[in-house]
């Protein structure tokens, strides 16, 4: 398919292979033979469409070129990207997963008649008490209709799961998480995870025979630091001045991506028709076929990343473009966008002591990610106002670039949100010397990083409740770990007083029930409230690796 159309280090070339998708028109995908409605005439009708494929997702997909159930129908065809993208380190691997869908790459394989006892035995056994919960399941219900209505994924009756090539059911479950609304609100949200790490008693699990090792790395840590470190490198060169950031949100992140058709099969959820809850059966129930990447799978996060982090790439790409101006060619989002907000004159800055870690001294600026979440950082100076301008758009014109763009209502053949979560961006994509990336609150005036205030407050009565009573669960002991666990990116000292806590969480998880806390481990849980509690914030100096400001080197022979 050929490579870039430009040698690296040439802007001109660069500039040309920009403009080249930004003024080209993506076909819109035709309308599949699959009916995306969550009912049971549509669960027949598709199951009636995949029985004269002999019941085989692969070539449903393949006897249906140019729909929105093709690989790669989210995004900008190969032949748009290859000429802008063809430098980068995982552009093969990227085009691989467009053009064939992404395969999980599976150590061991499993027997038709073990596939098919965990089949009926997950039927039968249906889904996590999360999930079904009454004052709950109506959540499940709606998210499980928007997957529907977006296209992700297939409805089947139960019978057509059956008989499907390759079938394998997984239960769901519902998490309660935080979101924001446009004014930057934190509000609360639901989501649906589809268990794949279950029958782990068997080993037979989708994440169980993943062969980890061949998977790329996605480790948050290190977008973190990656990201404390610029802010602090910029700060250290540029004292006194400001440094404003944005963020941005790839919407249904991974739904955009399409999984190959024998690794869909194996990611099947059960869910209910209407209202029907008084008696489970197969007439009452609809297979769903995940044919999107799903939350739960293990190797849906580093596939992803191999697209965000290209997508982040090239948003860095066009932030040291001076070439790029982009009131002459902006993102289409760029009426949206909030205007620049600086913190009052009167608030100090925040000094950066010498890091051990050295960036190019020209070094103004970058954008990084992690995920769904792309940031942009910026020097705020008077001779930097061209790359401030170029910030405020570079995140959002590199999705305009990858992504295939919307088209105007009614040619879609199915509804398709915006891939720029719009809510989101009207809340922070504005430049700000503040701002919340993976969780946590940077104020680049002052250099500080702390918890923002809901978690701090959420995560402080967590402690509290698990020092009350005499008892606590292993679920909850799993969760008060994890955040736990995320506080010590920022203060390292506290991994120290994790022990006791985790070997607690161990001696639940080995019992599958209750366990008692001795005195040691709730001393510990009440120091870490004062480490949770430190809501002021703490020094991005502490964080970044630093150079020693003292060094004694004894003599061990005196």
């Amino acid at each position: 398919m050929g490579g870039a159309s430009f040698n690296p280090g040439d802007s001109h070339g660069f500039m040309q292979a920009v403009r080249l998708p930004s003024a080209t028109p993506v076909p819109v995908p035709a309308p599949s033979p699959f009916k995306f409605e969550m009912s049971a005439e549509a669960a027949e009708h598709n199951t009636a469409v995949l029985e004269t494929f002999d019941n085989d997702l692969g070539k449903a997909i393949d006897g249906s070129p140019g729909t929105h159930i093709s690989y790669g129908s989210e995004v900008r065809p190969p032949t748009q990207l290859c000429p802008l993208l063809g430098h980068h380190p995982s552009w093969q691997e990227l085009q691989d997963d467009l053009l064939y869908g992404i395969a999980y790459p599976f150590e061991t394989t499993i027997t038709e008649e073990d596939r098919k006892a965990m089949l009926e035995e997950n039927l039968a056994r249906g889904n996590h008490k999360s999930a079904v919960k009454e004052e709950d399941r109506h959540h499940v219900t709606k998210l499980m209709n928007l997957d529907v209505d977006h296209g992700y994924a297939i409805p089947l009756t139960v019978e057509g799961v059956r008989k499907l090539k390759d079938a394998e059911v997984y239960p769901v479950g519902l998490q309660n998480q935080m979101t924001i609304d446009e004014d930057g609100n934190s509000i609360p949200k639901k989501r649906v995870t589809h268990d794949l790490s279950h029958n782990k008693a068997s080993g037979n699990s989708v994440n169980q025979r993943v062969d980890s090792s061949d998977l790329p790395t996605a480790i948050y840590g290190h977008a973190m630091r990656r990201v404390l470190h610029l802010i602090h490198h910029i700060r250290r060169h540029n004292p006194g001045k400001r440094i404003l950031c944005n963020k941005f949100d790839i919407d249904k992140a991974y739904r955009r991506l399409h999984t190959r058709a024998s690794t869909a099969a194996k990611c099947i959820a059960v869910w209910f028709l209407d209202d029907m809850w008084k008696e489970r059966s197969d007439e009452n129930s609809v297979g769903l076929v995940m044919t999107r990447l799903p939350f739960g799978a293990g190797p849906a996060p580093p596939k992803f990343c191999i697209v965000s982090e290209t997508v982040f790439d090239l948003g860095a790409d066009l932030l040291s473009c001076e070439l790029w101006e982009p009131t002459e060619l902006p993102s289409p989002y760029a009426s949206l966008l909030p205007a620049p907000t600086r913190l009052d004159e009167s608030i100090p800055f925040g000094a950066a002591e010498e890091a051990d870690v050295s960036l190019d001294e020209d070094c103004r600026g970058g954008v990084d990610g992690y995920i769904d979440d792309g940031i942009t950082v910026v020097l705020d100076s008077e001779d930097n106002q061209a790359m401030v301008a170029r910030a405020a758009q570079a995140v959002v014109m590199a999705l305009f670039l990858t992504f295939r763009p919307l088209v105007a209502a009614g040619l879609e053949a199915i509804f398709r949100p915006d891939v720029a979560s719009i809510r989101k961006m009207k809340a922070e994509g504005g430049l700000h010397e503040l701002v919340t990336f993976l969780g946590w609150f940077i104020d680049t005036r002052r250099l500080l990083i702390a918890l923002p205030r809901e978690k701090w407050k959420a995560w402080t009565s967590d402690i509290n409740s698990c020092l009350e009573p005499r008892r606590i669960s292993c679920q909850q002991l799993k969760t008060l770990v994890g955040r736990l666990n995320h506080v010590c990116f920022i203060i390292p000292d506290a991994l120290h007083f994790m022990n006791n806590i985790r070997s607690a969480m161990y001696r639940a998880v080995s019992s599958n029930s209750y366990v008692y806390l001795d005195k040691e481990t709730k001393e510990d849980l009440r120091l870490w409230l004062e480490f949770v509690q430190a809501k002021e914030g703490i020094s991005i100096n502490r964080i970044v690796f630093r150079k020693p400001p003292l060094q004694n080197f004894p003599d061990a022979s005196e």
